[in-house]
């Protein structure tokens, strides 16, 4: 019973004392106290417009509530002018940002986060393909915010991207001036699903990663996906198997001081999901399906690299992992990789284990 209470009470201190001159008076406006899980920022003309959500509770569906202004804070406050629920951000712990905000950048937007005292740097932040606000709709937001809640407590787990929040974004932009977000995608039947990475540079969306590209992601950082890969074996027949193990590492090839090549190595594990009819577990045939899956992988973390080159970004923080494998060489590398990063050779070692 002591949590309960003491959660009440924190969220009761969150109340401002205008308006509310008395403990008594505090204390009546409890059954009004809305806890939101959820914020959800969209561009709107020259501002912003935020949806926030509650969690179901018990008998009581969520509750959605909306305002505007021409900054996040001024939208959030113009909740509380609503007149019903007063919204509490003690138990926010999921940010979704809009497509269109992304777009136009997020440095204004993360610079009040990191200002305003009630919202949280350790909340998740997901990119929302379209318009975020959209996912919370009242018929449906309380599915979405156990949604969120799963996607965060399984990140990396199944088709679920790795997690970040807004201290990881903040830390990325500030440290590189690039970083990436899992994106999401609205289903028709109101669901988010996971939908790959956004790219930032300088704080805006340029692009995403997609399929075999998302996955490479995955691959150099090192995320289990527990994921079902299908392939096709050098004679032609499908295959599938699911990993469960992924260890990586990222290293840099030097020429007289100079950077030269940039090299990737990814060791997987898994087990076979589906075999051909009549397949017959031999050395040999092992042997075929774990190549076939390293050369999977192989493809997939040389998509997702080329793209990066490709748009001058490093959203991996590539160069910094260089630098940490040999910080003697730091400053010589941070000063050549902008030059040199869009032409390296990229070089991937890729292996496999495969067991029944």
């Amino acid at each position: 019973m002591r949590r309960p209470a003491a959660l009440l009470l924190a969220a009761l201190l969150t109340l401002p004392l205008a308006g509310c001159g008395s403990p008594a008076d505090r204390m009546a406006r409890m059954d009004d106290l809305a806890l939101l899980r959820v914020l959800a920022v969209d561009r709107e003309g020259d501002g912003v417009a935020v949806a926030a959500a509650t969690g179901e509770t018990g008998q009581q569906p969520a509750l959605v509530l909306r305002g505007e202004g021409r900054t996040v804070i001024a939208a959030c406050l113009d909740i509380r002018g609503d007149g019903g629920a007063y919204p509490s951000y003690t138990h926010l712990d999921q940010l979704l940002v809009g497509e269109e905000l992304a777009l136009a950048g997020l440095d204004g937007l993360l610079d009040s986060l990191e200002r305003d005292r009630d919202l949280r740097l350790s909340s998740r932040l997901w990119l929302v393909r379209g318009r975020a606000g959209d996912a919370l709709d009242p018929e449906t937001a309380g599915r979405v915010v156990e949604r969120l809640s799963m996607l965060e407590e399984m990140a990396g787990v199944g088709s679920n991207d790795a997690d970040r929040t807004v201290g990881d974004a903040l830390i990325s932009l500030r440290r590189s001036g690039d970083t990436f977000l899992p994106a999401l995608a609205l289903s028709e039947e109101g669901d988010l699903q996971a939908a790959g990475y956004g790219v930032l540079k300088e704080g805006r969306l340029i692009c995403y990663l997609e399929g075999d590209q998302s996955k490479g992601v995955d691959l150099i950082l090192g995320i289990t996906t527990d994921d079902l890969v299908e392939l096709t074996l050098p004679d032609g027949q499908p295959v599938a198997v699911r990993l469960n193990g992924v260890r990586s590492a990222v290293s840099g090839i030097y020429k007289e001081g100079a950077l030269t090549a940039l090299r990737v190595t990814c060791h997987l594990t898994g087990t076979a999901a589906q075999l051909p009819e009549g397949w017959d577990w031999s050395e040999e045939t092992v042997e075929a399906l774990e190549a076939v899956t390293a050369a999977w992988a192989a493809d997939c973390i040389g998509q997702s690299v080329a793209m990066m080159q490709s748009l001058g970004a490093d959203p991996l923080e590539l160069c910094r992992r260089l630098g940490a494998r040999t910080p003697w060489r730091w400053e010589e590398l941070r000063a050549q990789w902008d030059a040199v990063f869009p032409q390296l050779d990229v070089r991937t070692e890729t292996s496999a284990k495969m067991t029944r």
